[in-house]
Parts: structure tokens; sequence; C-alpha cells
């Protein structure tokens, strides 16, 4: 996997070079665009089988384990005011998902400890295998949602929001290791005074929990 990421990059890295002497030619603005269309599929099917087999693999191969300078990466890529705000406006509302989810885990959790495995009762002894079977599935779906989440808000960010090229430069500068947008919004956020991680988070989850199932406030 790292030798192919490796080999994608690099081509990456030439196409923009290229781009970047002749900026007006179409063959070459084309096969950049059909290069970071080729790293979206890989780094999807990765995600989907092996979340982390990308990360992992491409950090072996770093010289070293210095934090990437998240503001120099988001300078090059060359971000305009109004994709900025976009990307702000997704973090919030990713985060807002992530901790209405994270609210219901507790809930389920609470909720699965408060069963006792045997009870006696009156007319003998009780189990819940069925009730903690049913808290045990919703677990699972959630932590399945969890990653849905934040994987569709990255997606979003990369795809929606970002331009082939600038997704290419994001994905040049940061290598030797993968993309993390996660990091990358955060990063952005703090430089623009954004609430931190640790604020949206709780605020979400009050509202979860008072009131689950309830429909996102606008961003």
């Amino acid at each position: 996997m790292a030798e192919i990421w490796k080999m994608l990059v690099q081509k990456l890295a030439l196409s923009l070079d290229k781009l970047n002497a002749y900026p007006k030619d179409p063959g070459l603005r084309q096969k950049v665009e059909d290069l970071v269309h080729e790293a979206h599929l890989l780094l999807w099917a990765v995600g989907e089988r092996k979340p982390r087999q990308l990360s992992l693999s491409t950090c072996a191969m770093a010289a070293s384990n210095a934090p990437r300078d998240w503001q120099a990466i988001l300078v090059f890529m060359q971000l305009t005011q109004g994709q900025a705000q976009q990307l702000l406006a997704c973090r919030r509302t990713m985060l807002h998902e992530v901790g209405a989810l994270i609210a219901e885990w507790d809930r389920l959790w609470k909720e699965l400890e408060s069963f006792k495995g045997v009870e006696e009762k009156g007319h003998g002894l009780v189990t819940h295998h069925l009730q903690t079977a049913a808290i045990t599935e919703q677990l699972r779906v959630n932590v399945h949602s969890l990653y849905t989440c934040t994987a569709f808000y990255q997606s979003y960010a990369c795809t929606k929001v970002l331009s082939p090229v600038q997704f290419a430069r994001y994905l040049v500068v940061s290598y030797p290791w993968g993309p993390d947008t996660l990091s990358l919004m955060t990063c952005l956020a703090q430089h623009c005074g954004e609430r931190s991680t640790g604020e949206l988070l709780r605020m979400a989850r009050p509202r979860a929990a008072a009131g689950a199932g309830a429909a996102p406030e606008p961003q």
C-alpha cells in the first residue's frame, strides 16, 4: 500500500510542477484531475476495508515523528475565503453530529451497565440476555455511525469544497503521511478563532441527551 501511495503522490507532484509551468494547458489540468480521482477512490477503498492501513503504512516511511505544519499546508493549498468558511461550517456540523452520537453511546452504555447478569424475582431467576443483545447491537451501529459521519464530512470537504488542484497540493505537501482532514480543519478553526473541538462536542451532547433524535440546528 505504501508503494502504491508513493507512486501516486509522485505522479501528482510531477503533474503539479508541469501545471505550474503551463497553467493554461487543459491537458495537464485534466491529468491532475484524473490522478486526484484515482486518489479519492483509493482512499475510500482503504477507509472502507482497513481505515488505519493507509496512515500506518505511510507514517512508517516518515523520517521522524514530528507533527505536520498544518498552517503551512493550508497556505500551500491557497484556500479562498469562501472555501475556508465552508470548511469551518463542515467542521461545526460534523462535530455537532458526532457529539450527539457520543451522547447516545453514553446513554446506551449506562443502560447496558444497569442490567445485572442474573436477578432473583418472586417467580425465580431472571436474565437479561435479549435486552443485553439488543443494546450491544445498538452500540455496534452507533460506532459504525460515528465512522460514517466523520468519513462523510471529510469526503465532502475534499471533493465538494477543495478543487482537484488544491487536493493534489494537500496530498503532495502532506507526504509521506496520508491526508488527515480532521486535523486540517482543526488548524483552520484555531487560526480563525472558532470554538475548540471539545467545546463543540460538549455543546451538542446535552441537547442530544435532552431530546434524542432531534434534528441538528442549522450552521
